[in-house]
């Protein structure tokens, strides 16, 4: 075929490929095959293809069209090696080029991914020539800059995939190619880019799978070279996820490469740009597999400079890095200068804090310092040390925001040190207790820091128990002072920890400020509602202790304590809400609180019914407005039923107790199915739960039935569990309902009165001396209007009236006593009408919900729609679908001459487009079955049927 038959057949296949049609798509690619196909092809007909194949690049995002595609590229391979290499390579590295310069995206990270597969294909394609037609430096460019924009955006999966793709194919190309390679990537100037970075690391990573680092070992140094000039010493912001794909190459460096080159280059990048480097800093710490105590002063001094810096995201970043870099800090001298360094640019070594801001920003970069690696005996070094200098804080601080900040950084430091309330820090609760200058938020920092600082365990109880008391009877004398109860909370939950003994219930002001359902304080919805973050957690604190260790509270499902926890369970706040997941997961795992997690799931239930934690204050503003999602919902169940270790019996009233906050309609927005994964976790079968419980389910959801969206969702799953138990049982109540005689004495009459408002009277008839004057002048026979215009006119009039009543225009004639007392008891009468009514209305909604409830649960359970012949029934109907297939086949399709039986006609007349089109979908049906018993039972389930009649 010539070149120009050849461009003219595939002129219109540029916009035949960008087709949204999967069929479409296969038939045009199968096109250019059929063409390439032919003989004669030459190079242009070739890199005419190619450049067609890149718009599916950026159209073709789903599995099976890049699957046609790469059939199309390994044809080609193949068929048409050299110049496919030749003209497809090129392409490829222009578009990552072009890729390379755009901001990283999903879209353009997936396009990497597609493309760099292309690239893969046509080496294996090359593999199999005589000769290496390969250009090297096309593809390693190529390769290089799409691993790159893949690794830009930074999904972990995209990342994998991309490497996966390399090292196959580094594998196949065998180590001489490979060298060759490595080679083009040694040969590239050491700044052109992160590109060759991340490919180095994808190397090493390759070197290290496959046993074999002598070939990337001795290139090391042009390696770290090329980080360093690329990554590190640059004028732009680099890519943080770009150090995160060098990670196997900053793990090949050894200490002295790091201590001596790459340690280094961070200080001077440092000094000379912080806001620009400050993210790689942290990056490239947090990669590495080795301490940097050497450096880490110089370096942490930097990074504590720019804790106050006026760029949000700087201190974010410098805060970060600050933390990676303490992780990799392992000898105390190190440590303890950055600890001192940290509290001496606080005072003012370098220039005075004069901002609040400021000051919070160094104390939380102290804060980072906890991670250091140091030993537990220097850490308690580390800790006397950090204690005296937030005492000075402490003193000469006054600002409220500053003086929380202070004391978070010491709690964070306590619960570093693993062991209980230390003696320095109950001296500093004491001293700030006492202060004329403590205001009330820092009373409420101060009792925060020992509630959760005795969770290492009990101590100082007789110096600490006195003031606690206080302060929760302050509470609970002055209920409606937020703050003061916020202190109660937390000075509760450090008396329940130090409560070893159990006499705490004993102390009745207190004690009932917690407990007492009507007169609790500290746990009120208000309280609640106008709680902080911090608060809120200790909120959490408090629900913990108390439920786990005072029985009678976890028996008892009205204790405003557990109607607590269910809130701090659902709190829109995530911090809060994930901190009192995980202290309800560690407080249920145990055998003897079965009771406790069932408790707390029928308050769940109680919670969600009443609705109240749906609703938001109309004055609220939108931005502080936060929902209660079905995921939130979710997770509350699986964190209460996350221990399935109880026993059987306990487990199966537990689950039980989970239906109906399991589908509550946002959580059967969610997943339908979440009930039945709940029993499925809890190791239990849906279908032997429900048929043991049966009586008890039908009563409390089939003869109880509420016509709600939680309850219809729950009848549904039951119903699909169980369809002849639960389902009969809900079609007998349901047709009861509907069959009563009262239905049927329903008159119109009723009817209108039962749509009648009520205090309206519906048969004014009744009232004496109400009859229309205007009727009565009406005639049939006038010679100014005709009878239609009359009434038309009466009508208008009728509604001018009414418009002027409305409007307080026309003054109503007073009613006699006679009309009074008819209207009186017509009323009455009507009310009577309306309330009997109502009640048949509301069984026939009731009935009606239970039906569709019970037809969703199982709709395969419910018998045919109309009356059918009692023959249809006796043939099974697996059996009936095929003996059908078989007949259609022996009418239409079966060849004459080999009869199978004395069903096959001697002649065959094939189906006509519409009579196609009735039996088709038989004919698919039956196939599926076949096809589905073969693959899955390796057997045929279906032994009559022919097997040509499924071709």
């Amino acid at each position: 075929m010539a070149d120009s038959e050849v461009l003219k057949t595939l002129k219109d296949i540029p916009f035949k490929i960008q087709t949204a049609s999967l069929k479409e798509r296969r038939k045009v690619l199968q096109e250019i095959q059929i063409v390439l196909s032919s003989p004669g092809i030459t190079e242009p007909a070739v890199r005419f293809v190619c450049r067609i194949l890149l718009l599916t690049l950026n159209r073709y995002r789903d599995s099976t069209s890049q699957y046609y595609v790469k059939c199309l590229l390994v044809y080609l391979s193949k068929n048409h090696r050299e110049w496919t290499l030749k003209n497809l390579l090129p392409l490829l590295l222009e578009v990552s080029e072009n890729l390379k310069c755009t901001s990283p995206t999903k879209s353009t990270s997936q396009t990497g991914l597609y493309a760099l597969r292309w690239t893969t294909i046509l080496v294996e394609g090359s593999l199999n020539a005589p000769d290496d037609v390969l250009d090297y430096t096309t593809l390693v460019l190529a390769q290089a800059n799409l691993l790159a924009v893949v690794t830009a955006y930074g999904d972990k999966k995209k990342n994998e995939k991309g490497y996966s793709m390399l090292h196959n194919s580094w594998k196949a190309m065998g180590s001489e190619k490979l060298q060759k390679w490595l080679n083009v990537l040694l040969s590239q100037p050491p700044d052109s880019g992160p590109q060759v970075c991340v490919a180095f690391s994808a190397l090493c990573h390759h070197a290290k799978q496959i046993n074999d680092e002598v070939f990337i070992s001795n290139h090391k140094a042009k390696m770290l070279d090329s980080l360093i000039k690329s990554l590190i010493t640059v004028k732009a912001r680099p890519n943080s996820n770009f150090i995160k794909g060098s990670s196997d190459l900053l793990h090949l460096l050894q200490t002295s490469e790091v201590q001596e080159t790459l340690l280094p280059a961070l200080q001077k990048a440092m000094l000379r740009s912080p806001e620009t480097i400050i993210q790689a800093v942290g990056e490239v710490v947090a990669n590495l597999n080795m301490y940097v105590d050497g450096a880490a002063v110089d370096i942490g001094k930097s990074l504590i400079v720019n804790l106050h810096s006026r760029d949000a995201w700087v201190r974010s970043e410098a805060e970060g890095a600050l933390r990676a870099l303490a992780r990799r800090v392992s000898a105390p001298a190190a440590a303890s200068a950055l600890l001192s360094h940290a509290f001496a640019h606080y005072n003012g070594a370098n220039g005075k804090l004069t901002s609040s801001e400021d000051k919070i920003a160094v104390l939380n970069g102290v804060s980072t310092l906890k991670e250091l690696a140091v030993s537990e005996e220097e850490r308690l070094k580390l800790f006397d040390e950090l204690v005296i200098q937030i005492s000075r804080v402490l003193d000469s601080e006054s600002h409220e925001r500053t003086l929380g900040a202070a004391l978070e950084t010491l709690l964070c430091w306590t619960e570093s040190i693993n062991a209980p309330l230390p003696e320095k820090v109950l001296q500093i609760y004491k001293k700030g207790l006492s202060a004329k200058s403590a205001t009330q938020a820092v009373r409420i920092a101060y009792t925060s820091l020992v509630a959760r600082a005795l969770r290492r365990g009990p101590a100082h109880a007789d110096a600490l128990r006195a003031a606690l008391l206080a302060a929760v009877e302050r509470a609970a004398q002055q209920p409606l002072q937020h703050l003061v109860v916020s202190e109660g909370i937390s000075a509760m939950a450090a008396l329940a920890q130090l409560d070893e003994e159990g006499t705490l219930p004993s102390q009745g002001a207190a004690w009932a400020a917690l407990t007492h359902a009507q007169k609790h304080v500290l746990l009120h919805d208000r309280v609640l509602a106008a709680a902080p973050d911090d608060v809120l957690t200790q909120v959490v604190l408090l629900c913990r202790i108390v439920l786990g260790k005072y029985e009678s509270i976890a028996k008892d499902q009205n204790s405003p304590v557990m109607k607590a926890f269910i809130m701090v369970l659902l709190s829109p706040i995530k911090s809060v809400r994930s901190a009192a997941l995980e202290e309800a997961k560690s407080l249920l795992t145990s055998q003897d609180k079965a009771s406790l997690a069932k408790n707390l799931v029928g308050k769940l239930n109680e919670v969600l019914e009443e609705g109240k934690i749906f609703s938001v204050k109309e004055k609220t503003p939108p931005e502080e407005k936060a929902d209660v999602t079905g995921k939130m919902i979710l997770d509350c169940i699986h964190a209460l039923c996350a221990f399935r270790d109880y026993k059987q019996e306990d487990l199966e009233i537990l689950a039980l107790e989970a239906l109906p906050c399991s589908h509550q309609p946002l959580v059967v927005a969610l997943d339908k199915r979440a009930w039945l994964k709940v029993v499925a976790y809890l190791r239990l079968d849906s279908q032997r739960l429900v048929a043991s419980h049966i009586n008890k389910l039908k009563n409390t959801y089939i003869t109880e039935f509420t016509p709600n969206e939680t309850v219809c969702a729950v009848v549904s799953t039951l119903v699909g569990c169980s369809a002849e138990g639960l389902g009969g049982e809900a079609l007998r109540v349901a047709l009861e309902a509907l069959q009563r005689p009262e239905l049927l004495a329903v008159t119109r009459d009723d009817y209108f009165v039962y749509l009648t408002p009520q205090g309206h009277l519906y048969d004014k008839s009744v009232v004496p001396g109400n009859e229309d004057s205007r009727e009565m002048n009406l005639k049939r026979e006038s010679k100014a209007y005709s009878y239609k215009d009359q009434l038309e006119e009466m009508q208008l009039r009728r509604e001018i009236d009414e418009k002027r009543r409305r409007e307080g225009k026309v003054k109503e004639v007073p009613l006699t006593a006679k009309q009074k007392e008819a209207i009186k008891t017509q009323l009455a009468k009507e009310s009577a009408i309306r309330e009997r009514l109502t009640l048949l209305s509301g069984g026939v909604e009731r009935a009606a919900a239970l039906l569709e409830a019970a037809a969703a649960g199982s709709p395969a359970a419910l018998g045919a729609g109309c009356d059918l012949d009692p023959s249809w029934e006796e043939e099974d109907l697996g059996e009936a679908t095929i003996r059908t297939i078989n007949l259609v086949y022996a009418a239409t399709a079966a060849k004459a001459g080999k009869p199978d039986d004395d069903i096959v006609p001697d002649e065959t007349h094939h189906f006509t487009a519409p009579g196609f089109c009735y039996v088709f979908p038989l004919i698919k049906e039956g196939a599926t079955m076949f096809i589905y018993s073969i693959f899955f039972y390796r057997r045929p389930l279906i032994n009559t049927i022919e097997p040509q009649s499924m071709c």
